[in-house]
């Protein structure tokens, strides 16, 4: 069709379009908004036996009416094979999303000032995740992966902080005490965190057992653990074995078992003491008696093959390679 003054219009229409396109920039993370109403009370959520992940992502949004971000890419490449004969309940969607995410090596994330919840991969959640508030107003559901802050209140933080560890997930979860405060920072998958939680709940009590970390001057943590463990087992055996070592119960004297246990630290430079605090005086008296240097010895050697100063360099720089866990050569050392 050309135009009353000539040309032809349809192709200036079409030239407009593409140049439109061409100028729209790349196309940013998706957003999914509820496209439509939630099911009734009571219903259940027919699943497909096979979808993509995106595509869960975007049902547990138009059945929750919660916001979700995540990268097309990433989650449309991975499909989810589902099993749910009879379909779900609606309230037990989210949960499901979480547990499929997790095990995709994702989560999602509430990032500091937004309502959205963002699909991250699970190494980076921590460096993405805000402090969570238990009073968090206006969310419909919460993030998989939470940081929270839990106060030390009877024990140190960085004794705790230690024990929590052993708990997280790997990789992703992260405790840290911040700075000289009794504040913990623990973030991990929302499930994780609650057992964490529970765990130094346990740990950080009053008086019936007390938690110290003692540091260790000559031998590694793991060396004066076996060392304590022989003398204590010697010492039930020729007392008589009376009393077991748990609780607070014996461990006083006499011939009961000492109450408590050691834990040596991952850095190999002190130990956890965990015991009743009316044996924590035996266990300190112990941990002193052991933690001692070796005794010195001399010895003479005639080299046969190579020059004595030859050989007295490689002798010197063998032994002066820390064994122990403290990093501490012995300054005894002489060739």
């Amino acid at each position: 069709m050309k135009h009353p003054h000539g040309g032809n219009w349809y192709a200036v229409l079409m030239i407009g379009v593409a140049a439109a396109a061409v100028f729209a920039g790349p196309v940013p993370l998706e957003v999914t908004q509820p496209q439509t109403p939630p099911p009734p009370a009571g219903a259940s959520v027919l699943l497909p036996d096979s979808l993509k992940l995106a595509r869960l992502v975007d049902l547990t949004s138009e059945i929750t009416g919660q916001a979700f971000s995540y990268n097309q890419q990433d989650l449309n490449a991975v499909t989810v094979t589902l099993r749910v004969p009879g379909g779900l309940n609606p309230g037990n969607l989210p949960v499901l999303l979480d547990h499929v995410l997790a095990s995709r090596g994702f989560t999602t994330v509430r990032t500091p000032g937004s309502p959205v919840l963002s699909v991250v991969k699970l190494e980076q959640a921590a460096g993405l995740s805000r402090v969570s508030d238990p009073g968090e107003a206006g969310s419909v559901i919460g993030p998989g992966y939470v940081t929270e802050l839990i106060e030390a209140r009877h024990q140190p933080a960085r004794t705790l902080v230690e024990a929590a560890k052993l708990a997280l997930s790997k990789p992703g979860g992260a405790a840290t005490v911040l700075g000289e405060s009794r504040l913990i920072a623990v973030s991990d998958l929302a499930p994780r965190v609650a057992e964490v939680r529970a765990l130094l709940a346990r740990l950080d009590v009053p008086s019936q057992v007390v938690t110290r970390e003692i540091a260790l001057t000559h031998i590694s943590a793991a060396q004066l653990v076996a060392l304590a463990t022989q003398v204590v087992a010697k010492r039930d055996v020729v007392g008589g074995g009376g009393a077991s070592g748990g609780g607070g119960g014996g461990g006083g004297g006499g011939g009961g078992k000492l109450a408590g246990d050691l834990i040596p630290t991952t850095d190999g430079g002190s130990v956890l003491l965990v015991c009743p605090p009316e044996v924590e005086g035996q266990w300190r008296e112990l941990i002193v008696t052991l933690d001692r240097r070796e005794p010195i010895e001399t010895r003479t050697y005639t080299p046969t093959f190579y020059e004595a100063k030859d050989l007295a360099t490689l002798v010197e720089t063998i032994g002066a390679t820390p064994t122990r866990g403290a990093g501490v050569v012995d300054e005894r050392f002489r060739v």
